[in-house]
């Protein structure tokens, strides 16, 4: 009866072995090859490896594990991640590290679900042979199961390790497969770059601004001559091009700041605040003209009279728009990881500025010049010169010059206005913490104008006796006339004795198209 009772004992001993056995070769395991060595080199041990964990009857292999060895992946974690989506059950962390010139592989297996570790072994090799890999992966797979491909017979429920086997302490690499939330691409960012962008969306001139749509370039030439009363020549030269000078407001540098949250390797949220300038001639416009006379007359046998005159002018205006301001732009931040350096990334958000104003210059350059030289002659017989007889000659020259130069300051604020703000870039990663980028933007976003201040009008004017008269506008100005209020909507009231200077509001294009680059930091 004793003995029955030991032979049942033993076949239901020997079949639970066998379902674990049976259970153990479901399960699905992923092999994932980390460390400095090349990339052909992992994906060999990967398989190796994999090759002697299947013979040894514990697990067989995952459908996709030649996608799942050649998958860009930056951390143990997101490894852990793509096994579990290619339903593995257990995954295996191979690390290996140079040592005295030669290598420890350390492995380790680890439930995909639980974290739990199931099998671990440190083997050291010099890697420089395929023989060497081979090696490697079945002392790494007797290490954690024993002999390969020997099967679990005896009823024992607890496998025998052979004595090779090594506790080692684990790895840092190792260490980052169990906690999964650490390295799964999550964490805070900061961003620090410049750009340069081309104004989009312009427009020609604006005369609530006082700017004209065109620049005028302009010229003349007049010359008149008239000999002894019987000859006579004029030549009236000139010509005008003129041109239409589109702007924008949305030309300029910017340098940013940025500081931004990865909820996961693909998804972020950013904060973007930059400082704006930009400088914009839009409109320049010259007049010469240049005016030159001979006059020769005769009057009368006694009397001979010659007029010289010369006599030009010139003018100029130039019309500059200056724009600074602080522009925030919070966006959402999606990547697209190629491979372990190289991302795409685009940024979709909204244009906030909080301070923007606009400058607004005028200037105007002025100049006269008059000059005559007259020569009269008395005598006898002058229409006969060979008999003549001179008896006075007289020469008067009169020279006039006189400059003016005008200048004006106008300062606009805007009222708030959100714009909208795309990116698309390219990250270059230079370490496991810097990476490098480059981007193109492009913005909409307008400028309605809210407010006028006058900041500065003169006049200044010189002439040929060095008397100069400098005028200043702004000091007779009333506070009110400096300031002028605009409004989106403007409702006037016969009734009131207001005198405040409200205008309806205006707008000036600020969109642009842009390039940045950049360095990023994760922390």
């Amino acid at each position: 009866m004793k003995k029955i009772t030991l032979l049942m004992a033993w076949f239901a001993l020997a079949a639970f072995a066998q379902e674990q056995e049976i259970a153990a070769q479901e399960q699905e395991i992923a092999v994932y090859v980390t460390g400095d060595i090349g990339v052909n080199e992992k994906k060999v041990l990967g398989s190796k490896m994999l090759s002697s964990f299947v013979k040894s009857g514990k697990y067989k292999a995952i459908e996709k594990q030649d996608e799942f060895l050649i998958a860009a992946l930056d951390s143990n974690a997101q490894a852990n991640d793509l096994a579990k989506q290619f339903g593995a059950s257990a995954i295996c962390a191979v690390n290996v590290m140079p040592v005295f010139g030669s290598y420890q592989v350390s492995a380790r297996i680890t439930n995909v679900e639980t974290a739990e570790v199931i099998a671990m072994s440190d083997v050291d090799s010099p890697l420089k042979t395929i023989d060497d890999l081979n090696e490697v992966s079945n002392k790494v797979a007797v290490a954690m199961f024993g002999v390969p491909n020997v099967q679990v017979t005896l009823p024992q429920p607890e496998v025998q390790v052979a004595p090779e086997v090594q506790v080692a302490q684990p790895q840092p690499v190792l260490q980052d497969s169990v906690k999964v939330k650490k390295d799964n691409g999550s964490g805070f960012y900061f961003r620090l770059s410049g750009s340069y962008a081309f104004g989009a969306g312009e427009a020609s001139g604006s005369s609530d601004l006082g700017l004209p749509g065109s620049s005028t370039k302009s010229s003349r030439n007049i010359e008149y001559r008239e000999v002894f009363g019987d000859v006579r020549t004029d030549i009236n030269e000139g010509k005008t091009t003129t041109k239409n000078e589109p702007f924008s407001l949305g030309e300029g540098i910017k340098i940013g700041l940025g500081l931004g949250y990865m909820f996961n390797r693909n998804i972020g949220f950013e904060v973007h605040g930059g400082y704006f300038f930009s400088s914009v001639e839009a409109i320049k416009n010259s007049n010469n003209s240049k005016n030159k006379r001979y006059t020769n007359n005769t009057s009368s046998n006694t009397r001979h009279e010659t007029n010289d005159i010369d006599q030009s002018s010139s003018s100029s205006e130039i019309y500059t728009l200056s724009r600074t301001g602080i522009i925030l732009t919070p966006a959402f931040r999606f990547v697209a990881p190629i491979n372990d350096v190289f991302s795409l990334y685009s940024l979709v958000g909204v244009s906030i500025p909080i301070s923007d104003e606009v400058i607004y210059e005028y200037e105007e350059h002025a100049s006269n010049k008059y000059r005559r030289e007259q020569n009269v002659t008395t005598g006898t017989n002058l229409n006969t010169p060979q008999i003549s007889t001179i008896t006075n000659r007289t020469t008067t020259t009169t020279n006039t010059w006189s400059n003016s130069d005008e200048y004006k300051k106008e300062e606009y604020t805007s009222f708030f206005e959100l714009g909208y703000s795309a990116s698309l870039g390219l990250n270059i990663a230079l370490g496991s913490v810097v990476s490098l980028f480059v981007e193109g933007n492009i913005t909409t976003a307008s400028f309605q104008v809210e407010e006028k201040t006058m900041k500065e009008w003169t006049e200044k004017t010189r002439n040929q006796d060095n008397n100069n008269t400098n005028t200043n506008f702004l000091a007779n100005m009333s506070d009110d006339a400096k300031v002028t209020k605009y409004e989106k909507e403007k409702t006037t009231n016969v009734n009131s004795t207001s005198t405040n200077n409200k205008q309806l509001s205006f707008s000036l294009p600020a969109s642009s198209i842009g390039a940045s680059a950049g360095l990023m930091f994760k922390f």
